[in-house]
């Protein structure tokens, strides 16, 4: 039954202002009907009623005042959104004078109108304007929405931070002389109360590295240690190695633990170290009538990765006969070993070394599972009563 009233309730106010236009009519009848609630729409469902009187002085402007503008609320904060992602905020426009309002509103990037940027409102009517900011750089941002509308003009004051990741320093390092620290340099770092921002190093889609920021400054700077397996987060990441790797630093959001991602730089790893190798072992020769207390290994690439220092395997023809972790490491040159027995073997019941041919191996430990890497074997020769040589 509505249809019919609408049908009249348009043909007299085109009969009384021809020239308007069908906008202009659709607004004269909304912006001034009664707002009456459905209730058998289960919530409720408000619609105006036609009041054709106010309509009609709406359309024709009689007996009113002139449209004002009004906006609010005055400003908009965004908050922090990651580089790449997008908020939205709503101001709203009414018309608190009389007749029909009409206008725009605009802006520039990173923010944009999504919707409700041009209006025709009568009096009282209000109107939705949805904002975005969607940044696509690190930064702090401001702009204005601006409305522009026959009832005047209003400046709407918007900002938001980009979180993000603008570079490393430095940005190509060399595992001969490693750093200290990474600077990393951004928007939106933050200890959310669960810590500094975290750092992936990733090659790939494969972890790597990993350290805690040990410092931030303002929230665009952070202050990363050179990662080892004592900065480590995730257990039984292998280090940094020569290649190309993503920075990736992830803010922790929460216990559990959680993280998001707020963006990542690149970071280029040389290694012009020496390939890591045995060149010597010492005593040379020994007499197992006489054993020595300890060995001399010398070589390069040895290291302590965060797992003990490495360990020598006497080895015969494929079988493992003797076994000594090092005691001591002078540089990454110079292992010093004891003599192996029972109490120095990591795996049980070696029988010990006997006289004859033998490798003696330098395993790096990498893990905590544990899990070695192989540097070098030093050949071998022991006898009982006799001397022997090692020869490399």
């Amino acid at each position: 039954m509505a249809a019919p009233h609408v049908a009249g309730a348009w043909a007299i106010l085109k009969q009384a202002a021809p020239t308007a236009s069908v906008d202009e009519v659709l607004q004269a009848l909304t912006s001034t009907g009664l707002p009456i609630t459905d209730p058998r729409a289960g919530t409720g469902t408000t619609l105006p009623r036609i009041q054709v009187d106010l309509a009609l002085s709406a359309l024709l402007g009689q007996n009113q005042d002139p449209p004002v503008l009004s906006v609010t609320p005055a400003s908009q904060d965004f908050g922090t959104v990651t580089v790449g992602n997008s908020a939205d905020r709503s101001l709203v426009v009414q018309n608190i004078g009389g007749r029909i309002l009409t206008g725009s509103a605009s802006t520039t990037p990173p923010f944009s109108i999504v919707s409700g940027g041009s209006f025709n409102r009568g009096p009282n009517s209000t109107q939705t304007v949805v904002v975005r900011f969607r940044p696509t750089a690190p930064g702090v941002f401001t702009a204005n929405v601006s409305f522009t509308s026959n009832g005047g003009e209003v400046s709407v004051a918007v900002t938001g931070i980009a979180a993000g990741v603008s570079a490393i320093a430095p940005s190509t390092i060399d595992l001969a002389s490693p750093p200290a620290t990474f600077t990393i340099t951004g928007n939106g770092f933050a200890n959310l109360g669960f810590g500094l921002p975290v750092v992936n190093f990733v090659r790939g889609s494969t972890l790597i590295a990993q350290a805690r920021a040990t410092a931030l400054a303002g929230n665009t700077t952070l202050t990363v240690p050179f990662p080892t397996q004592a900065t480590a987060i995730t257990t039984n990441v292998p280090g940094l190695s020569a290649g190309t790797v993503q920075a990736q630093v992830w803010q922790q959001t929460g216990n559990a633990p959680t993280f998001s991602l707020i963006g990542s730089a690149t970071l280029t790893v040389t290694d012009t170290r020496p390939v890591p190798g045995v060149s010597g072992i010492s005593p040379n020769p020994i007499d197992l009538a006489d054993p020595p207390a300890t060995f001399t290994i010398t070589g390069v690439g040895f290291a302590n990765l965060g797992f003990g220092l490495p360990v020598v395997n006497f080895v015969r023809g494929g079988v493992l006969i003797a076994q000594a972790r090092a005691t001591a490491l002078a540089g990454n040159t110079t292992l010093t070993v004891p003599y192996p027995t029972q109490a120095t073997a990591i795996t049980p019941s070696m029988p010990g070394l006997s006289a004859g041919a033998l490798q003696a191996q330098v395993w790096q430990q990498t893990g905590g599972a544990p899990t070695f890497s192989l540097i070098a074997p030093s050949r071998a020769r022991a006898s009982r009563t006799s001397a022997s040589a090692y020869r490399s």
